[in-house]
């Protein structure tokens, strides 16, 4: 006969799922219960988009050479002043009100 796992191998595996459903039940737990401001939700989608991209693309840290990129973009796009390089990777965006 072939050995069977060993015990801790399911008790893993069953804190594993417990922790997965419980993950479930907080995020469907806070729908509908978050208010955001109305300029907020004007762009919840574009939000949700940038969030999406990230995900998609992940880079290791202090390597965020294409985040980085797309970051500055996004910025210029908005009309941002934009510095790139900062200590690295880094990107600042300044964005300068109407003088009196």
């Amino acid at each position: 006969p072939l050995p069977s796992s060993p015990p801790h191998t399911h008790q893993r595996r069953a804190t594993r799922k417990r922790t997965m459903e419980e993950a479930k039940v907080k995020k469907h737990s806070l729908k509908g219960k978050v208010r955001l401001r109305p300029e907020v939700k004007a762009i919840e989608g574009e939000i949700a988009k940038l969030r999406r991209h990230f995900h998609k693309h992940p880079e290791l840290s202090l390597k965020e050479k294409e985040t980085s990129r797309f970051i500055a973009k996004e910025l210029k796009s908005y009309g941002y002043e934009v510095e790139t390089n900062v200590g690295g990777f880094g990107v600042v965006g300044v964005l300068r009100g109407k003088e009196k």
